[in-house]
Formats: structure tokens, sequence, C-alpha cells
């Protein structure tokens, strides 16, 4: 995963709507449709979001 990826999850988990996470990340919500797709086909399944594992090593890059 790319950090825009990862920002996508960490705004997703914040936000819980994905609306409101593109609007956080200042992105249309089709460009943020695209990313969560394109994150689904790197690193798994739709859950992924709701992963804690996964999301502590989004958090954890984005502090690199």
């Amino acid at each position: 995963l790319e950090l825009a990826h990862c920002d996508l999850i960490i705004a997703l988990r914040t936000t819980g709507t994905l609306t409101r996470a593109a609007a956080l990340l200042s992105i249309s919500t089709s460009a943020a449709s695209h990313r969560l797709r394109e994150a689904e086909r790197l690193g798994g399944p739709s859950s992924m979001c709701s992963s804690p594992y996964l999301l502590g090593v989004c958090l954890g890059l984005r502090n690199i």
C-alpha cells in the first residue's frame, strides 16, 4: 500500500463514511472510491478498513 491508501483508510476510520473521508482529504468521492478499490486490490478485502492491524501499519507509516 502507498501512503495515499493509508491516508484514506485512516480518514475512513476517523469519519465513518467515504464522502466525509474524501472531503477530509480534499479529493472527490470518485477519487476516494478508486483509491479504496485499488487498496483492496493490493491489500485485501473491503473489511480491511476495520482491521486494527492494518490501521496500526498505516499509522506507523505516517510517522516515518
